[in-house]
């Protein structure tokens, strides 16, 4: 049982906000791990680069996108 099954059974609502580090593959995201709702990016940020950072290049990396669950 996941931490978000855990409290979705005690009755509880349950979200996540931030980064999520698990994955950001199918059966990974924080709704395939019980939390009802999410909202973040799918990976670390020295994996998710934004045009703001130093070196970014849309020929070489797109930007990462917000995601939502």
């Amino acid at each position: 049982m996941t931490i978000g099954e855990a409290l979705s059974d005690a009755g509880y609502a349950t979200g996540y906000f931030g980064k999520w580090h698990l994955g950001s593959h199918d059966g990974r995201l924080p709704n395939d791990q019980g939390f009802d709702e999410w909202f973040g990016i799918p990976r670390t940020t020295d994996e998710a680069l934004w045009p703001s950072s130093p070196g970014w290049s849309e020929d070489i990396m797109p930007a990462e996108r917000m995601m939502e669950g």
